[in-house]
């Protein structure tokens, strides 16, 4: 395997594994946003203490 390969794989790597991590970290802040500023419904107090 060359060098150049080898950081190739390393980058392509990265960039999976940091992909893979933003993804359900950006779905929980749009939900937490679409909860906190009551865009689905009222919140009630069964659904939690704000």
């Amino acid at each position: 395997m060359t060098e150049k390969s080898s950081n190739n794989l390393k980058t392509d790597f990265i960039d999976n594994i940091s992909h893979e991590l933003r993804t359900p970290l950006a779905v929980a802040r749009e939900f937490s946003s679409i909860i906190l500023n009551e865009l689905a419904s009222k919140v009630n107090k069964f659904q939690g203490v704000l």
